[in-house]
């Protein structure tokens, strides 16, 4: 995250260097030489920021100088959002003598800004040395690997609830010599059970068939192993070679998979690999298999990525893991606490853990460990469904996924926090949110973002970390939803990471409202937000959700003017004032603004000033028309209007496509 504050602060930093050069000639030629002071320190921060990748995420000290990063790089654009605005109005007054006195001194009040800062750049770069240089690669996902590789080796049958019908579908995949596809690939997202799946297949494929079996079919020779995120790729292999019966001898004396290759081109095998994480995995491990394995032998692998199932075996390899229902959720529940006697009381709380847990077996047997080592009550019953979404091992499993992501994937996936638990999200909407939030660069060399947005959208599908609700007819997802208990994940890792705030962040911990950047919240605790002694000014995202029943002229009035620097703004409540008040037009940094609410007629016809704008909204607010100065809004890319509403300008009648979230398409008025 850090990495992309920092290109998009660079970013401006050097259109600002070029304007200065091209339009004020040497008269601020000091300061140019300070946005180029700037622009050499954003190199050496994400010279850093890359070397840091290497360590540790645990390190008190690389957690520090990330810290330090985010806050100067945040503070470096709030001082240039502060100051060139003052630059670029000056100039436009037109009188060259005051246009060059106030542009001087709006630009000595930023340089003594930028001097100030200088000494904290220092102790950022100080700490560049002081990096550690041992226990490379140690993590405190470890744990969670061993307990996973305990169980996929321990002798004991897995715990099967819920999944007959996956097992009967993936028997016949397994069993079925006329199905040519050699590898079976289970994908889901973290904690559905993949393991547990995978080896009961496995331990099907070991077992002597049933003499009325319709398939004449055996395996010779068999091996599983744990892949894992850390993979040791001759370990693997010879721990392979050894299951399948090759003695160490053979594997002293020659190239261990070409050994392996050879010996398995003459069985019919069948091979467990749990926990492939990426192609480049599955290539390097794929070599000590045969190109060409004698019919019917099989490779079952695990992954949380659909992608890299996908490339290890094909399309039709594929079978994606779904949620239990409720049944198999209770069924599962009550077998893990068989013994147990519960009261009506504690049935119902049951339920609602049960919910909680959304049809995810790796949350429902960890609850479940915990009511064992309880006394069974009521209140330990409700302590265990209040701290469901902070249990640690839970929380290592989910954040694995996280961690495995790309960098410019990180804020994306987070974002999806902003909204309310179990929404549905329209994916034009999360990707032109990402677009104005510049997690999606926008320059002449990408003009087609929202294609980009798509291609993350889908990467993260992929993962499994976010779920596809509908798809439109040509295939591209319409709408996407994600699991409950990554959303509460989302919003404890970008509150760590100061992506955003919710108002339970802030009023149980000791934030200072100055430092948040993005902020969620309904319209009672934005009330209590503003009323903190020091208010946000510093705030850039703003999401109204869910608010009172109606928002007073005066109420947004003051939110405006409060968020004067907001890139992003989405209101959405039942009832919005007839006309929108007219502070709006001075947020001239606006990117995305979305309106929602009965009520409202008119938006300022100052709109035009907005010049960065680039999505416009107003899909729920039937009642509003639009003023024609909206077609002075040079960048805007996006006008989403309700199905009724209509804008007229020069006899042309603009309405929204119904195939379409982001192409507007029109008409001849008659």
């Amino acid at each position: 995250m850090e990495l992309i504050a920092i290109a998009a602060v660079t970013k401006k930093v050097v259109d600002v260097i070029g304007t200065l050069a091209l339009e004020e000639g040497y008269r601020l030629y000091w300061l140019r030489e300070q946005m180029e002071w700037i622009r050499r320190q954003m190199e050496k921060m994400q010279s850093i920021l890359k070397e840091a990748d290497a360590y540790p995420t645990s390190s008190e000290t690389l957690t520090t100088t990330r810290r330090q990063i985010r806050e100067l790089v945040y503070d470096i654009e709030d001082i240039m959002d502060k100051y060139f605005p003052k630059l670029a109005s000056h100039k436009a007054k037109g009188n060259d003598f005051l246009c060059c006195l106030s542009n001087c001194c709006t630009a000595h009040e930023l340089v003594l800004e930028i001097e100030a800062i200088k000494g904290r750049v220092e102790e950022i770069n100080s700490a560049k040395t002081t990096f550690p240089t041992c226990d490379i690669g140690s993590s405190g996902h470890d744990t969670i690997w061993e307990v996973r590789k305990n169980f996929l080796y321990g002798d004991e049958e897995p715990n099967i609830v819920g999944f007959q019908d996956d097992i009967d579908e993936l028997k016949i995949k397994l069993l079925d010599p006329k199905i040519a596809h050699d590898v079976i690939s289970i994908v889901g997202m973290p904690g559905l059970g993949k393991t547990t799946l995978a080896k009961k297949i496995f331990n099907i494929a070991k077992v002597e068939l049933a003499k009325d079996s319709p398939y004449d079919l055996h395996f010779e020779c068999s091996a599983k192993v744990y892949v894992s995120h850390k993979q040791n790729l001759e370990e693997l292999w010879k721990d392979i070679a050894e299951q399948v019966g090759i003695n160490k001898e053979e594997m002293d004396a020659n190239h261990v998979p070409t050994t392996l290759s050879a010996f398995l081109s003459k069985k019919r095998y069948v091979i467990f690999l749990d926990d492939i994480w990426s192609d480049e995995t599955w290539d390097k491990l794929s070599i000590a298999f045969p190109n060409k394995p004698k019919i019917g032998s099989r490779i079952i692998i695990t992954s949380r990525s659909r992608r890299v199932g996908r490339y290890a075996g094909g399309k039709k390899s594929l079978h994606k893991l779904q949620h239990l229902d409720f049944e198999s959720s209770q069924k599962l529940f009550n077998g893990l606490l068989i013994g147990e006697t519960f009261s009506p009381t504690l049935k119902a709380i049951g339920q609602e853990i049960l919910t909680k847990c959304n049809g995810l077996p790796l949350a429902i047997t960890i609850v479940a460990g915990m009511l064992r080592q309880r006394k069974t009550n009521q209140h330990t019953w409700i302590y265990v469904l209040q701290s469901l979404n902070k249990d640690d091992q839970l929380s290592k499993v989910l954040d694995l996924s996280y961690q495995d992501l790309p960098f410019y994937l990180k804020p994306c996936f987070l974002y999806f926090g902003l909204f309310p638990k179990d929404h549905e999200i329209r994916a034009s909407e999360i990707i032109n949110l990402w677009v104005a939030e510049k997690f999606i660069p926008l320059s002449e060399q990408t003009p087609l973002a929202e294609d980009e947005g798509e291609a993350y959208l889908g990467e993260l599908v992929d993962r499994n970390l976010i779920q596809v609700v509908s798809r439109r007819f040509d295939g591209r997802i319409r709408s996407c939803s994600i699991h409950s208990l990554l959303h509460s994940r989302c919003i404890s890792l970008a509150s760590k990471d100061n992506l955003f705030k919710t108002w339970s962040n802030i009023a149980s911990n000791s934030y200072t409202s100055s430092s948040v950047r993005r902020f969620t919240t309904d319209g009672s605790s934005l009330s209590q937000f503003l009323s903190l002694e020091r208010q946000a000014l510093k705030i850039r995202t703003l999401f109204y959700l869910k608010g009172s029943d109606k928002l007073s002229k005066k109420h947004l009035t003051r939110v405006l003017r409060e968020f004067k620097f907001l890139r992003v703004l989405v209101i959405e409540c039942p009832e919005l004032p007839p006309i929108f008040p007219k502070v709006l037009c001075n947020l001239r940094h606006l990117r995305h603004l979305k309106l929602s609410g009965n009520g409202l007629e008119k938006l300022p016809k100052g709109i035009s000033s907005l010049q960065d704008l680039l999505t416009l909204d107003v899909r729920g607010c039937p009642s509003l028309k639009l003023p024609n100065s909206i077609w002075k809004l040079k960048n805007l890319r996006n006008l989403l209007m309700h199905e009724d509403m209509h804008c007229s300008v020069n006899a042309t009648l603009w309405k929204v496509s119904s195939e379409s979230d982001r192409v507007i398409s029109c008409c001849e008025s008659t």
